[in-house]
C-alpha cells in the first residue's frame, strides 16, 4: 500500500529539547500540567454523568442490554482519525467491516473523524470496502479523544452494553512512545495546543485489570516507560518498537482469525494478530516490528534495570556503556528523516554490554535484565534490520541537548520507580 503518513506523532520533534532553558518553561510547563491533572480527577466523575444522562436522544439504538448472554470477546477500538490519519481510519474501518461481528464477537468502535462528530458505532460484515455501512449506536457530537474521560467513557459503555467473557482494547491513532498517544486536531481547547493521551491519564482512564489484551494501533509503543505505567490495566499488551505505517494493523486478517475461533485465549489471540501483522509487513525494509507483553512480568524487568542502571553508575565504564549503547538496536535510525526517536531496545544494549563490561556487578545485572525481557515478552516478531529486538525500548538521548526534560515532568512511573533518569543525567556528564 502506498503509504506515506506514519503512526508517530503528527506534532514536530516532540523528542528534542526547546532551546528555552528548563527553568524559563517551568511556570508555563506547570499550568498545563494542572489541567492535565484536573482532568484525571474528574475522569470518573464526568465519565459516570455522561453514562447517566448522555444517551437519552439513542436509546432505541443502545446496542444489546447488558443482560444480554456474553459473547466470548469484545473488541474495542478507540479510534481517533481527527487528524491526518483520516483517511487510513476509514480504510481500517472497511477492513474490519470485511469481517463483522457474530453472536460471539462484538466489535464495536469510536471513531472520531477530521470532519464531523465522533460515533459510535457496532461493525456488521458487508461486501463494500470503500464505504462504512455498520450502524450507528450514538453520535457523542465534537469529542476531544485526547481526554481520559473520553476513553473511560467509551470502555465504560461498552463493557456494559457488550458484556464477553475477554475484552480487548484497541488505541488507535499516533503514537509517540512515553510522550503520549492518541493526538486530537479538534479537541475543544483553546490552548494553541493538541491534545493527547498522557500515559498517567490513560492508566487512569481504565478499570484495573478489566482488559484482557491491550493494543496499540500506532507508533513506538513498544516501550517499558509505556507498558511499565499500564501493567494493572491489561493483562496482555500488543505493542510495536518501531514506528508504524499509517495503514497500521490489518484488521481482515486479524479479525477473521478471532471470528473463525472465538474460544482463542487471550494469549492465542494476541500471537496470531502479531504473526499476521508481521506477514503483512514482511516485505518492508522498516515498520515490522510486534510482541506481546505480559503485564505481569513488567515489575521484574523494571527491577532488573534499576539494578542496571546502579550498577552502570557505579562503575562509570564510560566507554563500554557507550559501545554497548551504540551497538545495540537504536529504532530511531531505521527512519531517518528530520524527526528524532531515541529509543534503544534494552535487551540487545544489556547484550552488548555484556561484551564490554568487566564489572561484575553490572555483568550479573546485564544478564538479569536480559532474562526479565525474555520473561515479560512473551512472543517477539521483527524484520532483519532489527536483530535482535528483544520487543521492549527505553528513553535514551545520546547527548543531554536531545533530552527532554518532560521525561522527568511527566511523573512517569518508570522514573519514579528507577534510577534510569539519575544515569542518563550522569552518563550525559560522563560519569
Amino acid at each position: 500500500m502506498g503509504v506515506r503518513a506514519m503512526k508517530g506523532s503528527g506534532q514536530d520533534n516532540f523528542f528534542s529539547r526547546s532551546p528555552e532553558s528548563f527553568f524559563s518553561r517551568k511556570h508555563r510547563w506547570a499550568s498545563g500540567r494542572l489541567r492535565k491533572g484536573l482532568k484525571l480527577w474528574t475522569v470518573f466523575l464526568l465519565s459516570s454523568l455522561l453514562f447517566c444522562f448522555a444517551w437519552t436522544n439513542n436509546v432505541a439504538q443502545a446496542g444489546p442490554a447488558s443482560s444480554s448472554p456474553r459473547a466470548k470477546w469484545t473488541f474495542m477500538v478507540y479510534l481517533d482519525a481527527d487528524n491526518n490519519l483520516d483517511p487510513y481510519g476509514v480504510a481500517d474501518f472497511n477492513e474490519m467491516e470485511m469481517v463483522g461481528s457474530t453472536d460471539q464477537v462484538n466489535i464495536v468502535v469510536l471513531m472520531d473523524r477530521f470532519d464531523g462528530p465522533a460515533l459510535l458505532y457496532y461493525v456488521v460484515k458487508d461486501n463494500d470496502p470503500n464505504q462504512i455501512t455498520s450502524p450507528v449506536l450514538a453520535n457523542w457530537g465534537e469529542v476531544n479523544m485526547g481526554d481520559p474521560a473520553t476513553l473511560a467513557r467509551f470502555v465504560d459503555y461498552v463493557k456494559s452494553h457488550f458484556p464477553a467473557e475477554h475484552y480487548f482494547l484497541d488505541l488507535w491513532d499516533h503514537g509517540g512512545g512515553w510522550y503520549g498517544l492518541v493526538w486530537d486536531e479538534h479537541d475543544g481547547l483553546e490552548d494553541g495546543y493538541t491534545d493527547r493521551l498522557l500515559l498517567d491519564e490513560v492508566a487512569a482512564a481504565l478499570p484495573d485489570g478489566g482488559l484482557d489484551i491491550l493494543g496499540f494501533d500506532l507508533c513506538l509503543a513498544g516501550n517499558v516507560e509505556t507498558a511499565y505505567e499500564v501493567r494493572w490495566e491489561a493483562k496482555y499488551l500488543l505493542l510495536s518498537e518501531e514506528m508504524e505505517a499509517g495503514a497500521g494493523w490489518p484488521y481482515d486478517t486479524m479479525l477473521a482469525d478471532l471470528v473463525a475461533k472465538p474460544s482463542l485465549d487471550p494469549v492465542a489471540l494476541a500471537v496470531a494478530m502479531t504473526d499476521r501483522y508481521f506477514e503483512y509487513y514482511e516485505s518492508s525494509t522498516f515498520m515490522n516490528t510486534m510482541a506481546v507483553v505480559e503485564s505481569a512480568k513488567i515489575p521484574d524487568l523494571v527491577q532488573a534495570m534499576d539494578r542496571l542502571a546502579l550498577s552502570m553508575l557505579a562503575a562509570g565504564e564510560k566507554g563500554a556503556v557507550s559501545g554497548a549503547r551504540g551497538a545495540a538496536t537504536n529504532l530511531w535510525l531505521m527512519m531517518g528523516g528530520p524527526i528524532y526517536y531515541p529509543l534503544i531496545d534494552v535487551y540487545s544494549f544489556a547484550d552488548e554490554l555484556i561484551q564490554r563490561s568487566h564489572d561484575p556487578a553490572t555483568l550479573l545485572a546485564a544478564e538479569e535484565t536480559k532474562a526479565a525481557v525474555q520473561a515479560a515478552v512473551i512472543y517477539n516478531v521483527f524484520g532483519k534490520y532489527y536483530d535482535p529486538a528483544g520487543g521492549l525500548t527505553v528513553y535514551w538521548p545520546n547527548t543531554d541537548r536531545a533530552f527532554n526534560e518532560k521525561y522527568l515532568l511527566y511523573r512517569l512511573d518508570f522514573v519514579q520507580d528507577t534510577h534510569w533518569d539519575e544515569f542518563l543525567l550522569e552518563y550525559f556528564r560522563g560519569f
